[in-house]
């Protein structure tokens, strides 16, 4: 296969290139948070349950945002969002936006903070283990996130799907 010259590509070859890198960035990226999101997390998650390095995976999900979003507004769920995000940046380690209301962290095990469980999220924890693979270390940060968010519901008295 010949590569021609870039120089001499057409102009609108060009920017369909140019659309395509920005495309690429836009979906690896989070419009509203500006966080990397669930394809690179994955990226990450499986480089560092390969590293052999000690590390913690959290998983967040806001607890209300359904709510707020039916009963108020999006805009006002997207304030929700970004008052979150400030809030978990503030511990050290990666963040990503995962899914609508739900981030992960990932930070090297000897960190000085641990994010716990509040009124605004709820919040599941895995830890490094040298026979964990990424997907298995997803699923024991997942299991505590569901038990978590079962006793926020049950305690608070909300119905989750309202």
């Amino acid at each position: 296969m010949i590569i021609p010259d870039i120089e001499k590509l057409p102009k609108t070859l060009l920017k369909y290139i140019q659309y395509l890198k920005d495309s690429v960035v836009k979906y690896k990226f989070d419009n509203l948070t500006e966080l990397p999101m669930r394809g690179d997390f994955n990226d990450t998650l499986d480089t560092y349950s390969l590293s052999g390095y000690p590390f913690i995976l959290y998983l967040i999900d806001l607890n209300g945002l359904k709510y707020i979003n039916d009963n108020k507004s999006y805009e006002h769920g997207d304030i929700y969002i970004l008052d979150a995000v400030k809030e978990l940046k503030k511990f050290n380690g990666r963040l990503y936006r995962i899914g609508g209301d739900e981030f992960a962290i990932i930070t090297y095990k000897d960190s000085r903070n641990s994010v716990i469980s509040t009124e605004e999220y709820c919040v599941g924890r895995s830890e490094f283990e040298d026979s964990k693979s990424a997907k298995e270390y997803f699923k024991s940060a997942e299991a505590m996130l569901k038990k978590e968010k079962l006793k926020f519901y049950q305690e608070s008295g909300l119905c989750r799907r309202k």
